[in-house]
């Protein structure tokens, strides 16, 4: 696999978004982990997309890597590399495609622009017809669209009528990579108190 794996934790160092990194790592996320080429976390805050957010990102990372590398010295501590979790629980395979696929159940693209709108009633309809964890072409559920959108409210909602939180899309990324690559505080801990898995990686390509 030529793919490049990036976990939650590099995508919101990557993004600049302090809050979600700090959430991600209370949660046990790894610094040390490495991605397909050999970078960390913070190498992805060092090649961040937001110029103005490197800055602070990356003090605060090297900081705890210090602050880790102490605590390691005064116990004694040899680690042996540390590896992200390359699958994740749920696999889309399980789980039916939504658009077009079946068109008794009258669901279509139209909902995942219902979840743009914050249009509850049609969002509302379509999860009585038990369609919480369907997916659309690229293999993208309703939670990872309400994440990426950090519609907080809705990821509760998904979540409470059955939306499963570590489905990955086809480029294996999941909702908590997305909400914290968006910055999205609040969703990154709602998913993570669910049960994401903040060491999964997305074996794919950022962007």
């Amino acid at each position: 696999v030529d793919k490049k794996g990036y976990t939650p934790l590099m995508w919101g160092a990557y993004g600049g978004n302090l809050d979600a990194v700090k959430a991600l790592l209370e949660k046990g996320a790894d610094l040390q982990v490495k991605d397909k080429d050999g970078y960390k976390a913070l190498d992805h805050a060092r090649d961040g997309k937001y110029k103005d957010r490197i800055e602070p990102i990356v003090e605060f990372l090297i900081d705890r890597q210090k602050f880790i590398d102490e605590g390691s010295d005064k116990a004694g501590v040899v680690s042996s590399e540390p590896q992200a979790e390359s699958v994740a629980e749920e696999s889309r395979e399980e789980f039916p495609l939504c658009v077009g696929a079946y068109p008794e159940k009258d669901f279509d693209i139209e909902l995942f622009e219902a979840i743009k709108e914050n249009e509850d009633k049609k969002i509302n309809e379509q999860l009585e017809k038990g369609m919480e964890n369907c997916l659309d072409d690229d293999g993208r559920t309703l939670l990872i669209y309400a994440s990426v959108l950090g519609n907080i409210e809705l990821v509760k909602h998904l979540i409470d009528n059955g939306a499963q939180v570590n489905i990955e899309s086809k480029k294996k990324r999941t909702a908590l990579m997305l909400a914290a690559y968006g910055g999205h505080e609040e969703v990154v801990n709602e998913l993570l108190k669910h049960g994401a898995r903040p060491k999964i990686n997305d074996q794919n390509y950022r962007g």
